[in-house]
């Protein structure tokens, strides 16, 4: 990248990263409107809550890969390495709420009546296949975005002026 698209990128970086805040924020202020009064202790409201949550995820996964870009495109090495945790955290966060929403569907599954079974359980795979789609997408840049964080630091190889790679090169070693 030459100077002057750094210098260019390095003006529009403010604006997109705000914009992947909003991205964040918003569909998880949406999902607490939809979700108030919250009744952590009502195995219904948990299944019901972890099912609707399932649906805005993809907003927050863009905002959070469009920070991710912007910072290894500009060579922001302390939003790359924050975008890179905040999305292993989002990930971990999810296996979490995964495990918990599998329990409370076989828990809340008792309850459904026969002719309505088959749409929980195609509902509740959707949800899950989503969760785990989810999980990998935060995953696989959070793993790549602290390798490169972490070749930087210790400076090898990606000095300014070079492309970093966001995904290794068959047959390449190292970090």
């Amino acid at each position: 990248m030459s100077d002057h698209d750094t210098d260019w990128l390095d003006r529009i970086s403010a604006p997109l990263y705000f914009a992947t805040i909003l991205l964040v924020a918003l569909p998880a202020l949406d999902l607490v409107a939809n979700i108030w009064p919250l009744r952590f202790g009502d195995v219904g409201w948990r299944y019901g809550a972890a099912g609707l949550m399932s649906g805005y995820l993809l907003t927050p996964l863009l905002g959070l890969l469009l920070a991710w870009v912007v910072a290894s495109l500009g060579r922001h090495r302390r939003a790359m390495l924050i975008t890179s945790l905040f999305a292993v955290f989002g990930a971990l966060v999810l296996v979490v709420i995964v495990l918990g929403f599998a329990l409370d569907a076989l828990q809340v599954r008792s309850g459904i009546s026969p002719e309505n079974m088959s749409h929980f359980e195609i509902g509740a795979l959707k949800a899950l296949i989503k969760y785990v789609v989810v999980i990998l997408a935060l995953l696989w840049p959070g793993v790549v975005g602290w390798r490169i964080w972490r070749a930087e630091r210790r400076g090898r190889g990606h000095r300014r002026g070079e492309k970093t790679p966001l995904v290794r090169p068959k047959g390449a070693k190292g970090a």
